[in-house]
């Protein structure tokens, strides 16, 4: 899981530092960024796609503030976790547009940061939304959403994306299960697809949103129908 800790202040990121640290042994994978200003961690978004799971945000900042801030990375992430930090409650009125999880009044205490952490972690588990993979020696983050489908060929598994496409050393089988209630189905034994960005179902194949073609295999036709009715009926009825 990675956090990002926004706020001019660097008592409150020395406090942020010593509470996260806690939790090292907690959540697996735990990784954070400080950042100074709410620029410097726009000028990451725009280096790396939807680089954070969870931003704590502090709203009262020199130059654009907090809310300002949270606009614009709702323009680039909707879906990442935003945790306002504020000496004012009347701020929590202005913040409904950028659909905040929390807020954490200062000074903030460690047992309330933790609840925060916890939930936030909790429902990220329970999303489901993110999948991390090995790609050069360095690990990568995508979003389900942004995947159109998977490819296996051999031992080399092809991802397409919504803007860039992927290859690493692992299985099919690994993420059809995982990705089943995210709307993923396995019309081939060679191919999982996101039932999100298919426009076209015939009966021997699937034409997905960035024109490519899926192959259905014989003993999947029956299986994929019934998945993309069941899909058409709880998405559009």
């Amino acid at each position: 899981m990675k956090v990002a800790f926004c706020d001019d202040d660097q008592y409150f990121l020395s406090v942020f530092d010593e509470y996260i640290n806690q939790f090292s042994s907690t959540i697996p994978n735990l990784d954070y960024d400080e950042f100074h200003s709410g620029n410097s961690l726009i000028d990451q978004y725009n280096l790396v796609e939807n680089p954070y799971d969870i931003i704590f945000l502090d709203i009262e900042m020199e130059g654009l503030n907090g809310i300002e801030i949270a606009k614009k990375i709702r323009l680039l992430d909707e879906n990442v976790i935003i945790v306002f930090g504020t000496n004012h409650t009347e701020y929590v009125y202005e913040s409904f547009d950028v659909t905040p999880f929390r807020f954490l009044i200062k000074p903030i205490e460690f047992d309330k940061f933790k609840e925060v952490l916890l939930a936030a972690y909790c429902k990220i588990k329970k999303d489901n939304r993110f999948l991390f993979f090995n790609v050069e020696r360095n690990i990568i983050r995508i979003n389900s959403n942004d995947i159109y489908y998977m490819e296996s060929q051999k031992r080399i598994l092809i991802i397409n994306t919504s803007n860039m496409v992927y290859k690493v050393y692992d299985k099919l089988a690994t993420y059809e299960k995982q990705l089943y209630r995210n709307d993923f189905i396995s019309v081939h034994k060679s191919y999982l697809v996101n039932l999100n960005h298919v426009v076209e179902f015939n009966i021997n194949s699937l034409k997905m949103a960035n024109g490519d073609t899926i192959p259905i295999s014989e003993n999947k036709r029956k299986y994929a129908k019934e998945e993309h009715i069941k899909y058409m009926l709880r998405s559009y009825i």
